[in-house]
């Protein structure tokens, strides 16, 4: 399983990291259930930024920079995740 550096960029020695690795590997299902709330929460704001009754909103284009934010988050957050084989 490869990760992100910035998992054990905090750890100072091997011993942690290789520990750290461990875990991480052991909660493979929480993290795949991580992924599909994350999926689930992007699609729902998809939908919203597509939904015609935004229109009538007269922030309409701070709603729409904010689930623009969401979704670049929700981007970033999953990129860290491993990826389980």
């Amino acid at each position: 399983m490869n990760i992100d550096i910035r998992w054990t960029s905090h750890l100072s020695n091997e011993a942690d990291k290789k520990y750290f690795k461990e875990n991480l590997s052991a909660s493979q299902k929480v993290v795949e259930r991580l992924k599909d709330l994350m999926d689930e929460d992007f699609e729902v704001s998809c939908k919203e930024m597509a939904a015609k009754t935004n229109l009538d909103n007269p922030n309409w284009a701070n709603h729409q920079a904010f689930l623009m934010g969401m979704q670049a988050y929700i981007n970033k957050i999953k990129a860290l995740l491993p990826e389980y084989s």
